[in-house]
């Protein structure tokens, strides 16, 4: 996203994501948060992987476009 850079200051690298990124971080996790309280509710034993937290952000979230394919209305 614009806005976003990594920045080195010596050994350390920090970085600085726009507020546009910081506020899709923030919808993503929220959201995630619930898709994570109903698979929990549905399926006590299971739990989710780092790849089943991917799907659902690529695949099922909505959150996640791919570059140049508009948004359906």
């Amino acid at each position: 996203m614009d806005g976003s850079r990594i920045k080195q200051i010596g050994n350390i690298t920090i970085g600085c994501i726009s507020p546009e990124a910081r506020d899709l971080l923030d919808t993503v996790m929220e959201q995630w948060e619930e898709h994570y309280k109903d698979l929990k509710a549905n399926n006590p034993n299971h739990e989710p992987s780092y790849y089943g937290f991917a799907y659902w952000l690529i695949r099922w979230s909505g959150l996640v476009q791919p570059v140049g394919r508009k948004e359906k209305p």
